[in-house]
């Protein structure tokens, strides 16, 4: 990494949701919060290089794909439609991973790299893929839960089933709509149930919240 530049933002973006929760949409969002975002993560996840199959139009892969690598000054490379064994040849220790949820199923056996990191958002993973990923010596696994309307909410690492607000939302997400359902352990940690009306994760016994955290 060469050190990380200041980026010059337009005063607002647009992005497109995913659709997750009815019909895709444009929604507006101003540099400030998308800024303090990008911030947030370029100290957290200094990368030398970054691979990526999310899309830029959405902001998922905005962040990740496009404005984290300019502001790192680092590579960024689209790897949408390659075949795992072309992706496997290529993933080179100190890479980032940018992906979702079907590439994640389809690399789940792949012999990884020392010190390669995997950034995950969007439709949950399922049940054995994050497990088997590290198995196969993927060395940090980064689940982010957000919505296009707000961005990143929380986010948990490796096995860890409990999300974490991130710093700049207040407690249990006061104030703040969501389409997503979620059990809260305490003011900053909870488990993600799934999108309302959708839910797909059981809520777990606050007796055994701590271990889960």
């Amino acid at each position: 990494m060469n050190g990380t530049k200041v980026l010059k933002l337009p005063q607002k973006f647009v992005f497109h949701s995913s659709g997750s929760t009815g019909k895709a949409k444009r929604i507006e969002r101003p540099a400030s919060e998308i800024g303090r975002e990008l911030t947030y993560w370029a100290k957290a996840y200094p990368v030398r290089r970054i691979l990526r199959v999310a899309k830029t139009e959405h902001i998922y892969g905005y962040l990740w794909g496009w404005a984290l690598p300019e502001a790192q000054q680092v590579e960024s490379i689209s790897v949408r439609g390659w075949t795992v064994e072309e992706f496997g040849a290529f993933v080179r220790s100190g890479d980032l991973v940018v992906g979702f949820a079907s590439a994640w199923k389809r690399w789940q056996h792949l012999r990884w790299p020392e010190n390669v990191t995997a950034v995950h958002a969007g439709d949950p993973i399922v049940d054995g893929v994050c497990e088997a990923l590290l198995e196969h010596g993927l060395s940090r696994w980064i689940d982010v839960l957000g919505c296009t309307e707000h961005g990143a909410l929380g986010v948990r690492h490796d096995r860890d089933k409990v999300y974490h607000l991130l710093p700049w939302w207040p407690d249990r997400l006061s104030g703040i709509h969501i389409e997503d359902e979620l059990q809260w352990l305490d003011h900053r940690s909870f488990v993600h149930l799934g999108r309302k009306g959708y839910s797909t994760t059981k809520r777990v016994s606050t007796s055994t919240s701590s271990e889960l955290a």
